[in-house]
């Protein structure tokens, strides 16, 4: 399982940038679910591949920090044929028709080969983090919790630590810890955006379990996870990612501000990159506009739409459009009634 998880990395992570695309245009339990999924996998792989750069960062610095040039090679070594690995596992298509068994050989030779220097150099908390991050990535998430958590006692006040051990806990069901290390995270590294983003989308993945265990309530938890969402997208603004993710938020809040998401979904329009993009935030204009009670402008929206991938989307807009219409005319309907009466 590990080993097909390594082999499908590259493609994984395509069809969760894909997945978001789908998810976009639903709500509810369907998103929750892929969240779900997505959430420890995203830490793995790498968010709007922030955490890519993250482990570039940790993995200079760790060779920097080992004692002598050798060990420097060492680990040097071991990340670039763990990189070397993992892209033929992708990609050569001799490699990726080998048994598992000899995939599985490969990946425990780096894993051994991390192990050895660890032994050498017991104390070496950078090591602890790449070597958790690799176990990460094979799915071994219980191995990579246990070095996590030795690098925390040596790195206390390191942010992808508590951010990957924070993970961890929302995964296991420890909710309560999850919030307290995500927070943390935020907390060490405050200018950084994938750390707010990872807070707010365990906010939202979450919230059942969060308001459930009284953690916070409702509406402190949606004020949360849109101050996170938000913060991303103004620390990052060129990653369009944060500010898609920032608008949709306001889809997964309770009482939602309809009029602070028609704003961001303008701005999310003016920022599109492309044709299509620009198309489907118009059309999620639509639909807060039909929650605004405007949808004389949303089924304008909508029929100005043309691009054959968001039909289905249009259907569901105008689907909703005739159910708040029959809803508005049932209205008017019954306060006819109750004049008539007086």
């Amino acid at each position: 399982m590990s080993i097909r998880r390594v082999a499908r990395a590259g493609t994984i992570r395509r069809v969760l940038v894909a997945a978001v695309v789908i998810v976009r245009v639903k709500t509810g339990d369907v998103m929750r679910r892929f969240l779900q999924f997505s959430f420890g996998l995203l830490l793995a792989l790498g968010a709007f591949e922030a955490e890519a750069v993250a482990a570039t960062t940790v993995a200079t610095e760790s060779a920097v920090s080992l004692r002598n040039e050798a060990d420097a090679r060492i680990l040097e070594s071991i990340l670039n044929d763990q990189a070397a690995l993992f892209s033929r596992l992708q990609s050569d298509p001799e490699t990726r028709r080998l048994p598992d068994a000899e995939k599985e050989r490969r990946v425990r030779e780096i894993a051994q080969r991390y192990e050895t220097l660890l032994r050498t150099r017991p104390n070496e908390a950078a090591v602890m983090i790449l070597y958790g991050k690799f176990l990460r990535l094979i799915d071994d998430r219980a191995g990579a919790n246990v070095w996590f958590e030795k690098a925390d006692k040596l790195m206390p006040d390191c942010a992808l630590i508590k951010h990957q051990l924070g993970a961890y806990a929302a995964e296991e069901g420890r909710y309560a810890v999850a919030f307290k290390l995500l927070e943390k995270a935020v907390e060490l590294e405050s200018k950084t955006a994938i750390y707010h983003y990872h807070l707010g989308e365990f906010l939202s993945v979450y919230q059942p379990h969060i308001t459930g265990d009284r953690l916070l309530t409702r509406r402190e938890c949606d004020a949360k996870m849109q101050a996170a969402f938000e913060r991303a997208s103004v620390l990052n603004p060129a990653e369009m990612g944060y500010l898609w993710r920032f608008a949709e938020s306001f889809f997964d809040c309770e009482k939602p501000d309809w009029m602070r998401a028609l704003a961001v979904w303008d701005s999310v329009a003016r920022k599109a990159s492309s044709p299509l993009e620009r198309e489907m935030a118009s059309l999620y204009r639509a639909r807060v506009l039909i929650r605004l009670g405007r949808r004389v402008e949303a089924e304008r929206i909508v029929g100005a739409s043309k691009s054959p991938k968001l039909e289905v989307s249009r259907v569901k807009l105008r689907e909703l459009l005739k159910a708040e219409a029959a809803a508005a005319k049932g209205a008017v309907g019954g306060r006819a009634g109750e004049n008539k009466q007086k």
